[in-house]
């Protein structure tokens, strides 16, 4: 009996050692890059004139495009981390050093490459996507010098479900003409569950703007919107409230349409986000002497303002509204780097076309930030500071400006998030976001997406639209995708860990996919909602108030599913097939006794124990 005992005994240590090391096993970093050291063979490089040299055997060049390129690859060496480094010798123009790559789903991954520059050069690494929309999972940039440097970048790869997404190119890329080398590359990933929000999805993260002042009635109530950003507002932007330089020392403001907007929001209880910056006034920026005369005809081209005048201006706006509707405050509108900034990229990319986008350098932005948030916070401990939303487009500058401290002083990092692409791709793009501000000690703070929208939609690349085509159909067009998008989108955010949802906006861009109203030309007053508006609707009345409980990814034959769970302990779940058009959907089987589908439309309908739906790429609601 004795030896039995001790015979178990071994064997429950055994299998404990065993589970330990397969959970190890599990938990491992998987490398994913052929030759990351670059010590294999190589070949000459034949393919572009401009691009000359040799490369090894598992990487390529993609920078012929641009017909600025001048480029030479050589394998030394010296200087070599290990065995041998990649030499880059840039002219013009820039290039991009790729590896095509399989990316896991439902992982964690890092990507990285020792660089060294014989000059200071600005580098460019991450993941992008091999196809359209090109979307940058995730990416760093890095002023490297005449020592080795680690250049990395984290991602996510959950809600990448098919082929299409998880094609990707671990890319190395520079604009800044010099010479360096590259060493030691690193792509590897862990299986890692999606971390889903421990809260309730409150009202607030169903944002919207309201530009004009006939629709600030109608617009709040149509959409049941719980926060507004004021932003592009009538009448409500600095440049409007402040027309005219101080006399005597004395502000004039004319707070009659802000006013309006406040005690609106005020009555519903509504949150508002007001933009401090974006819109100001010409004569801030200038001395107290000039001729006001001679300022342009603008009022955005002498950006940044003067401190004393920015501080008070946020002084009396802080204190005008004090323990009102806005609990927020957000400092500037889609900034991005000026030509001339160290950290610029290149020039052409910086001269950006984004009118309201702050024009200073982002060391002046940060002063201005921060004195606003001290002098808000002094007015209203409450309120909540918010950075500059950047755009999309701008990505760079946000890992810039969190670097000098951008992120310290504010309760939100703001962000705009823009499709491109079939709304799905959110949720890697918003999880490396949280990766940056990660690395930057600011992942605990909120992400808000303080504009965001879709703008257009390229069927082309839309997976239901594919599956159809492929089986001789058509498939859905722009306008019926355009409400699947935006419902979609808000889902796919609040998985993400996209914390509030400003969309861009209730009575403007009319033509696009996302337009919640129709808008009358004339009189830009609203004269209806459009099915886009109704979808913004109905998700709103699905989630708000729910906890999302688990988030399904595409995994299962490309079905999502999200599965939220009210105050009384009851699931509910929207779910839809995004590669699946109407024409050729997935039919399901629920188990849903006493329980209602309801469409993006609105249109719901009873459902028994053993109700067969059709699902494709709409999202239908299921729940009590």
């Amino acid at each position: 009996m004795e030896r039995d005992a001790g015979s178990s005994v071994l064997r429950t240590l055994l299998l404990a050692v065993l589970t330990w090391v397969m959970a190890q096993a599990a938990c491992a970093a998987e490398p994913l890059l052929k030759d990351p050291g670059f010590e294999g063979g190589t070949r000459q490089v034949s393919d572009c004139t401009r691009v000359r040299g040799s490369l090894p055997l598992n990487w390529y060049d993609n920078s012929c495009w641009n017909a600025q390129t001048d480029v030479q690859y050589d394998t030394v060496a010296a200087p070599a981390r290990t065995g041998r480094a990649l030499q880059v010798s840039l002219k013009r123009g820039l290039f991009q050093l790729v590896q095509s790559v399989y990316l896991p789903v439902d992982s964690t991954l890092r990507a990285g490459i020792w660089v060294r520059a014989a000059t200071p050069m600005l580098v460019k690494v991450g993941l992008r996507q091999s196809g359209q929309p090109y979307l940058d999972y995730g990416v760093r940039v890095l002023r490297v010098s005449d020592q080795w440097t680690w250049v990395d970048a984290g991602t996510a790869t959950h809600g990448l479900w098919d082929t299409d997404g998880r094609q990707a190119l671990f890319m190395i890329s520079s604009a800044s003409p010099g010479t360096l080398w590259l060493d030691d590359a690193l792509l590897e990933s862990k299986p890692s569950p999606l971390a889903l929000p421990g809260m309730e999805v409150p009202s607030a993260y169903f944002g919207t703007h309201i530009h004009h002042a006939l629709n600030l009635r109608s617009a709040p109530v149509e959409s049941g919107a719980g926060s507004i950003r004021i932003w592009d507002s009538s009448r409500s932007q600095w440049f409007q409230v402040e027309k005219r330089r101080p006399r005597g020392g004395r502000h004039s403001y004319d707070w009659d349409a802000l006013d309006e907007r406040v005690a609106l929001a005020d009555q519903r209880g509504t949150d508002l986000l007001m933009v401090l910056g974006g819109y100001a006034p010409a004569w801030a920026s200038l001395p107290d002497d000039a001729d006001d005369e001679f300022a342009p005809d603008c009022w955005r081209c002498f950006e940044p303002p003067r401190m004393p005048i920015w501080q008070t201006w946020v002084r009396d706006l802080a204190q005008r509204y004090k323990g009102r509707a806005i609990h927020a405050w957000e400092i500037w509108n889609e900034p991005h780097f000026p030509p001339k900034h160290p950290w610029c990229l290149d020039e052409a990319a910086c001269r950006s076309g984004l009118g309201a986008g702050f024009q200073g350098t982002p060391e002046q932005l940060l002063e201005l930030q921060n004195e606003a948030a001290r002098i808000i916070r002094k007015v209203d401990p409450k309120a909540l500071m918010v950075s500059a939303g950047v755009s999309y487009h701008h990505r760079e500058y946000l890992d810039y400006f969190l670097r000098i401290g951008g992120g310290k002083q504010v309760d939100v990092v703001g962000y705009h998030f823009y499709l491109e692409g079939p709304p799905e791709l959110i949720m890697p793009h918003a999880l490396a976001l949280r990766h940056l501000m990660r690395d930057h000690g600011v992942g605990d703070k909120a992400l808000w997406n303080t504009e965001g929208g879709v703008p257009g939609i390229n069927p082309d690349i839309d997976p239901a639209v594919k599956h159809a085509r492929s089986k001789g159909l058509m498939g859905p067009t722009r306008l019926e995708l355009g409400p699947a998008y935006l419902a979609r989108f808000m889902v796919v955010g609040w998985a993400a860990g996209i914390d509030r949802f400003y969309h861009y906006a209730w009575d403007g861009q009319p033509a696009w996919s996302s337009a919640p109203t129709v808008v009358n030309r004339n009189t830009n007053g609203t004269e209806g909602v459009t099915p886009a508006g109704q979808a913004y609707r109905q998700v709103r009345a699905w989630m708000s108030g729910r906890r999302l409980v688990r988030m399904e990814t595409g995994q299962s034959g490309g079905l999502w599913r999200a599965t939220l769970r009210d105050a009384q302990g009851r699931d509910a779940q929207v779910l839809w097939y995004p590669g699946r058009s109407a024409e050729t959907p997935v039919r399901t089987t629920v188990q849903a006794a006493g329980m209602r589908a309801c469409q993006i439309t609105g249109a719901c309908r009873d459902l028994g124990a053993n109700s067969v739906l059709d699902v494709d790429y709409r999202p239908v609601y299921i729940g009590p």
